[in-house]
């Protein structure tokens, strides 16, 4: 059956077995390509954990993330594309961890508050103007506390250690943006 159908097929087995819906299977790949010679029956779509590279601009990231979401959305599967908050993952590069590496930079700054917003009215457009290729409207975006690769949403401390919610602020307004009609 192959890496990807064999798990997913295990996956929705115990799902049923649990009495839990059925999983929205998407296949998480930053390369726009299809695994070779695997069976890729089960999936719903094509998608992508976050954006990253060796970039200096958070606008250059974003236009290689949506660069990226473009060619997997071209394979034929329906495609959720990816949402980048940023990509610095130089705590990694000076502390490596034994289950991946990464190049040395530069890295694009964090984003602003407008960088959030110009994203998110561009991947809106994006998305509406294909709706075979992301039928569910759907975007995916980094994790809540990605703190070691940098594009992190989660409140943190200011230096006068009171919380900093600008980030978490920030990427709700763009969420709002995403959503506008």
């Amino acid at each position: 059956m192959g890496k990807v159908a064999e798990p997913l097929a295990r996956l929705r087995r115990f799902c049923r077995e649990a009495g839990a819906g059925d999983p929205y299977a998407v296949l998480m790949r930053t390369a726009p390509t299809l695994p070779k010679d695997d069976d890729l029956s089960g999936l719903q779509a094509l998608g992508s954990y976050t954006g990253f590279g060796v970039v200096k601009t958070f606008a250059e990231l974003v236009d290689q993330t949506m660069g990226w979401n473009a060619g997997r959305a071209s394979l034929g599967f329906p495609s959720i594309p990816v949402f980048t908050t940023g990509w610095d993952p130089t705590p990694r590069v000076v502390n490596p961890v034994p289950w991946s590496t990464y190049a040395k930079g530069p890295y694009a700054p964090p984003a602003t508050e407008a960088d959030l917003l110009s994203e998110a009215k561009r991947m809106r457009e994006w998305v509406a103007a294909r709706p075979q290729a992301c039928p569910t409207g759907h975007v995916l975006a980094s994790a809540w506390n990605e703190f070691e690769e940098g594009c992190w949403i989660c409140p943190t401390w200011r230096p006068d250690g009171k919380p900093d919610f600008s980030r978490r602020d920030a990427f709700a307004r763009a969420v709002r943006e995403m959503k506008r009609p």
